[in-house]
């Protein structure tokens, strides 16, 4: 008896025991992926997307500032970030004392304004190769958002910032030595009610850069707008885009897809597609093209 009864708790426990395993699974397969856009030279003001409306904006200058109609709401903090729990943002690291925050860096050459003044020459940071963590809370789940992030450090020499979501990019810090510029980049991504977590490494040599750069940061709510993702070659879809007027994500215009023949600007990247059928369907929301 003391043998079979020791047997059905034993099964019990495996089959718990896998339960969680696939729950576990389930909520790496799920978590939020961002799909990113090329990353582009810092030039004026107008770099800052109005894309879709606002969730949330910030910059690591310890001031508000307002930028091609973007407020951007000033912070100094390198922990929570936000008005209450769940705060915002969530910035943390594996090594105690970091990130930092500076407001020593310079504005790359050319550039004008709060943006050159206040945003730019503030950064979140860190030291000898250690990476950092963004978490981005407070998304509704099913809806679609454009991420937006700076990361530009003109005060040293250059090199480079990583920044990881599911899939990576790679960003230049500053591109002419210590006259600038650096870059940003614009992703988007679906919530799945799973926080996305930024990843942030950069190189580092002593005395001559910071690792991780990361000067501001915008999440604006695209849900409805047409925003397409992709980092594949759109032309052989293109016999499925009907007069789609195409814009990108600065909300310039780029051209009008005719007869499924598209702009030779908008062959990759990521895209707003406005009064765009894709197969006979209006686009309403965030999709990926095969």
């Amino acid at each position: 008896m003391t043998i079979l009864n020791r047997i059905p708790r034993r099964i019990s426990c495996i089959a718990a025991f896998i339960a969680i395993a696939v729950c576990l699974n389930v909520v790496s397969v799920f978590a939020a992926t961002i799909t990113w856009g090329t990353p582009a030279y810092v030039k004026d003001s107008s770099d800052v997307s109005t894309t879709g409306t606002l969730k949330y904006a910030y910059s690591w200058s310890g001031q508000n500032v307002t930028i091609n109609g973007v407020t951007f709401t000033g912070t100094l903090s390198a922990g929570n970030v936000g008005a209450s729990s769940p705060y915002n943002l969530v910035l943390a690291s594996n090594t105690s004392g970091w990130p930092g925050v500076g407001t020593f860096f310079r504005s790359p050459d050319g550039v004008t304004g709060q943006y050159a003044t206040v945003f730019l020459p503030s950064a979140v940071f860190t030291d000898f190769a250690i990476t950092f963590t963004i978490t981005l809370n407070n998304l509704t789940s099913g809806h679609a958002y454009m991420l937006q992030i700076w990361s530009e450090d003109s005060y040293y020499n250059g090199g480079t910032a990583t920044i990881v979501c599911g899939n990576s990019v790679t960003l230049s810090k500053n591109k002419t030595g210590m006259t600038g510029p650096g870059q940003y980049v614009i992703g988007t991504f679906t919530a799945d009610g799973t926080a996305p977590v930024l990843t942030i490494s950069g190189t580092y040599t002593a005395g001559a850069d910071k690792a991780g750069v990361i000067n501001g940061l915008q999440v604006r709510e695209v849900t409805g707008t047409g925003v397409i993702a992709t980092n594949k070659n759109i032309a052989t879809t293109a016999n499925n885009l009907q007069n789609a007027r195409i814009y990108d994500l600065r909300g310039r215009l780029l051209g009008i897809s005719e007869n499924g023949t598209l702009p030779q600007s908008a062959r990759t990247g990521i895209y707003i597609l406005k009064s765009a059928e894709m197969a006979g369907k209006k686009l309403t929301k965030l999709v990926t093209l095969n």
